[in-house]
C-alpha cells in the first residue's frame, strides 16, 4: 500500500520533514469532490446560499465522523478519520436545518447533497484502501490483495514490517458500490426519491460489507447482538426509512381515498 504520499523537505521551518498522508489528501479530495457534485446539481439561482449550506455541512460532517465516531464505536480513531455513519448523519441534519434558515428547498438541497455523499464515499474509501485501514478479513481468495504490514506508525494493518497478508480489498467493494449509488441517483429524477436511494441503499452496502471487514471496528460488538455498530446504525436508517416511506404511502392512500369520496359526493 501506499500510507505516505511523499515527504516535506525537511528545509522547510515548523513542518519540515514531516509526512504527507495518502488517506489525508484523498479525504480533502472527497470532500471537495462531493462539495462540486452537489452545487453542480443546485439551480444557479440557489447557489450563493447552497454554498454557505454545504460548508456548514461539511464541517458539521467532518466533526461527527472524527469526534462522534470513536464515542459510539470505540475501535475508531479520531485522527485517523473517525466513523463514517455518525458524519454523514450529523451532516444530513445539519443540511436540513440549514435550509430551514437559509430558506432553501430541502429536497432539493438533501437529494444534491447525497449524490455528492455517494461520489465522495468512492473517492475516501480508495484513501483507506491505500491507508491500509477499515480492511478486509484474511482471505485466500484470488481477489485477495496482499500489501506489507507496518509496525502502526501510520496506523496500518499489522505490526510486523515485513509480513503480507491477503485480505478481502472491502474499501475498494464499498467505492464502487457507492459510485453504483451515485449512478443510479442520477436516474431518479422525482424530488426527495435521492435520499431515499441512498440511505436506504448505502444502509444495504455497510449490512453486507461489515461482515467481510477484519478491522477492530469489526470487533466491536456493543450488546452482545452480533452486529457491529456499523451494522446497528445501518439497521437503524433502515428501520427510520421503512417508518417513514410507510407512513408516506399509509398518507397518500387516505389522500386519494378521500378525494375519490369528495368526487362521489358532487
Amino acid at each position: 500500500m501506499w500510507p505516505v504520499l511523499f515527504w516535506l523537505p525537511a528545509e522547510l521551518p515548523f513542518i519540515g520533514g514531516r509526512p504527507v498522508f495518502t488517506y489525508g489528501v484523498l479525504l480533502g479530495l472527497a470532500y471537495l469532490v462531493a462539495w462540486w457534485v452537489a452545487l453542480a446539481r443546485v439551480p444557479s439561482e440557489l447557489e450563493s446560499r447552497a454554498r454557505v449550506a454545504y460548508l456548514l455541512t461539511g464541517v458539521s460532517g467532518w466533526l461527527g465522523a472524527r469526534w462522534l465516531g470513536p464515542t459510539v464505536d470505540h475501535a475508531a480513531e479520531p485522527l485517523v478519520g473517525g466513523t463514517l455513519w455518525p458524519g454523514i448523519l450529523a451532516s444530513f441534519v445539519t443540511l436540513a436545518l440549514a435550509s430551514r434558515a437559509l430558506r432553501l428547498p430541502r429536497a432539493v438541497l438533501i437529494d444534491a447533497a447525497c449524490l455528492g455523499a455517494a461520489v465522495g464515499i468512492g473517492v475516501g474509501r480508495v484513501g483507506c484502501f491505500l491507508h491500509g485501514c477499515d480492511y478486509g478479513v484474511a482471505s485466500a481468495a484470488w481477489w485477495a490483495v496482499e500489501w506489507p504490514t507496518w509496525s502502526g506508525e501510520f496506523g496500518g494493518a499489522a505490526t510486523d514490517s515485513t509480513a503480507t497478508l491477503g485480505r478481502l480489498p472491502v474499501q475498494l467493494l464499498e467505492s464502487l458500490a457507492a459510485l453504483g449509488l451515485a449512478g443510479l441517483i442520477t436516474r431518479v429524477t422525482r424530488p426527495g426519491a435521492a435520499t431515499w436511494v441512498f440511505f436506504v441503499g448505502y444502509a444495504f452496502v455497510r449490512l453486507f460489507l461489515e461482515r467481510l471487514r477484519g478491522d477492530p471496528s469489526a470487533a466491536t460488538q456493543p450488546l452482545g447482538l452480533g452486529f457491529t455498530v456499523g451494522q446497528m446504525t445501518s439497521l437503524g436508517v433502515l428501520l427510520v426509512c421503512g417508518l417513514a416511506l410507510t407512513r408516506r404511502y399509509i398518507g397518500g392512500r387516505r389522500a386519494v381515498h378521500r378525494a375519490g369520496s369528495v368526487d362521489k359526493v358532487d
